[in-house]
C-alpha cells in the first residue's frame, strides 16, 4: 500500500495544514468522520468496493497515527518524508490488530454514540453543514456523506439550516441543492438506506447461520466418529467371541480329553502283561 501520488497525509484526511496550525482538533474530528465513513464493515458485499474502502481506511488511520503525534508531524512538516514511517504502508504490519488498537481507541460503539448525542444540534454540526454544503456546491448526497453521523432522515434539518444561512446571505444558492432535496430524491435516499441496512442485517444473520451450521456439524461428525468407534469396537468383541469355543463344546472337549487319558494303558503294565 502507498500513498496516492501527488497527495500528501493531509489531503488523505481532507483538511489543510493551516487548519491544523489553528487548533489540532481537526485531525482527530477528520479521522473520525473518514473512519466512519470508509470502515470496511460499512460498505457493500461487492469484493472491489470492500477493497477499496478497506485501503481508503487504513490510510486514514496511517494519516492519523502521523499527524496526531507532535514529533512525527513536525517532521514530516519540515522534511516532507515519512521517513521510517514509510514501512508502516509496506503490507508488512499486522493490520488487524494495529486497527483494532487505533479504531478502539478514538472510536469504539460506545464514542460513536456519545459523541453523536452531543454533535447532532451543536452550532458545530451547524458550521459542518454550511462548510460542506458550500464544497458540495449544494450537492446534499455529497453533504451526508462528509457530515458525521449523518442519514437520510437528517435532511429536512440540513435544509433549515441552509435555507436559514442562504437567507441571511451567509452562503450562495447552488442548482443542485434544489435538484438533490426534491421528495423523490429524498425517497430515493431513504430507499436506498434502508436497502444497505437490511444488507448489512442478513451478512449478520448469515454469519450467524454459519457458525450455527459448522457447530451442527461438527457435533454431527462427533457423534459419526463416536458410532463409527462402538461399531468397531462390537465388531472386534464379535470376531473374539466367535473364536472362543462355547462353555459347552469346551466342556465336552475337557470330558472327552479326561477319558481318553483313563483309557491309555501306561508303559509299566504292559511290560507285566509281556512276561
Amino acid at each position: 500500500m502507498q500513498l496516492p501520488k501527488g497527495k500528501s497525509l493531509y489531503d488523505v484526511l481532507e483538511i489543510e495544514k493551516h487548519q491544523v496550525d489553528k487548533d489540532i482538533g481537526v485531525i482527530k474530528k477528520a479521522y473520525r468522520r473518514l473512519a466512519l465513513q470508509y470502515h470496511p464493515d460499512k460498505q457493500s458485499k461487492k469484493p472491489s468496493t470492500t477493497d477499496d474502502s478497506t485501503q481508503q481506511f487504513q490510510l486514514v488511520g496511517f494519516a492519523y497515527s502521523i499527524l496526531n503525534d507532535p514529533a512525527k508531524r513536525k517532521h514530516y512538516d519540515v522534511t516532507g518524508s515519512l521517513d521510517g514511517d514509510d514501512s508502516f504502508l509496506s503490507g508488512n504490519k499486522d493490520w488487524t490488530d494495529y486497527f483494532k488498537e487505533l479504531w478502539q481507541g478514538v472510536v469504539s460503539e460506545e464514542t460513536i454514540v456519545a459523541h453523536a448525542s452531543k454533535y447532532q444540534g451543536s452550532d458545530e454540526e451547524v458550521q459542518d453543514v454550511l462548510k460542506y454544503y458550500t464544497n458540495c456546491k449544494g450537492n446534499m448526497d455529497h453533504v451526508l456523506a462528509h457530515v458525521e453521523h449523518s442519514k437520510a432522515t437528517d435532511v429536512p434539518r440540513f435544509i433549515d439550516m441552509i435555507n436559514t444561512a442562504i437567507k441571511d446571505k451567509a452562503v450562495s444558492t447552488y442548482p443542485a441543492f434544489a435538484k438533490t432535496t426534491t421528495k423523490a430524491a429524498q425517497r430515493q435516499r431513504i430507499r436506498k438506506e434502508e436497502k444497505e441496512q437490511a444488507e448489512a442485517t442478513k451478512k449478520e444473520d448469515d454469519d450467524d447461520d454459519g457458525l450455527d451450521s459448522l457447530r451442527a456439524m461438527m457435533k454431527q461428525r462427533q457423534e459419526q466418529r463416536k458410532g463409527d468407534m462402538d461399531e468397531m469396537l462390537a465388531t472386534m468383541e464379535e470376531k473374539a467371541t466367535s473364536k472362543r469355543p462355547s462353555t459347552k463344546r469346551k466342556r465336552q472337549l475337557d470330558d472327552d480329553e479326561t477319558t481318553a487319558t483313563r483309557k491309555k494303558p501306561s508303559k509299566a503294565t504292559n511290560n507285566n502283561g509281556s512276561q
